[in-house]
């Protein structure tokens, strides 16, 4: 950590380039497989030719509707026993990310990005079902057993490539896309795919 303020110290002072960007895209929840979304924005700073240093704050929302499906009949109704699943998270993120590329029209790069990460989730550790003609009663019953806490924080890592183009040179307008990986302390993995949106400074 040291190093790299030292880096920053260094290089930033030769170098003005910067950009904040937006992004917005699918992503899918290791844990249960659920899709979901990744959402977020992030300042970037050079501190040498194509290499930039990263903070950013994020989210991700992870919801299956379907979840563990279960209808049953009681005197004639049907109900809706299914239960629903949703995983949700916040992460601060840093780190630095290096182009192969880049010029005034375009820019592909990599990231590497620790993170800190609060997440919230409904799913339960094991879910089981007994049915009427195991129990006797009219209706099923669910058991539900929690062994882990349903809100945690972890620290984790997240490696990205993106490629950008610039559609407005003049205001340094730019558009991309967005590939991703991480995991976490808690077991968590995340894959995402997205779009980018951003501007360009001193460039």
């Amino acid at each position: 950590m040291a190093l790299f303020f030292v880096l920053f110290s260094t290089y930033s002072q030769t170098s003005n380039k910067s950009t904040l960007e937006f992004h917005f895209g699918w992503a899918k929840h290791g844990t249960g497989d659920i899709n979901g979304f990744l959402y977020g924005a992030q300042y970037q700073q050079a501190f040498g030719k194509k290499t930039y240093w990263v903070i950013g704050f994020e989210g991700t929302f992870h919801d299956n509707p379907l979840g563990d499906v279960l209808f049953f009949e009681n005197e004639g109704q049907t109900f809706d026993s299914t239960i629903r699943f949703v995983t949700a998270g916040m992460q601060l993120v840093t780190g630095i990310k290096y182009h192969f590329i880049e010029n005034n029209k375009y820019s592909f790069g990599i990231y590497a990005l620790p993170l800190f990460r609060y997440q919230a989730t409904s799913i339960n550790d094991l879910i089981d079902t007994e049915f009427p003609v195991g129990t006797g009663l009219p209706i099923p019953v669910r058991i539900l057993i929690n062994e882990n806490p349903s809100r945690t924080f972890s620290f984790g890592g997240a490696l990205r490539i993106n490629y950008n183009y610039t559609f407005n040179k003049n205001k340094g307008l730019y558009l991309g896309l967005l590939a991703g990986f991480q995991i976490d302390t808690n077991g968590d993995t995340i894959t995402n795919t997205g779009l980018t949106f951003g501007k360009r400074f001193n460039f």
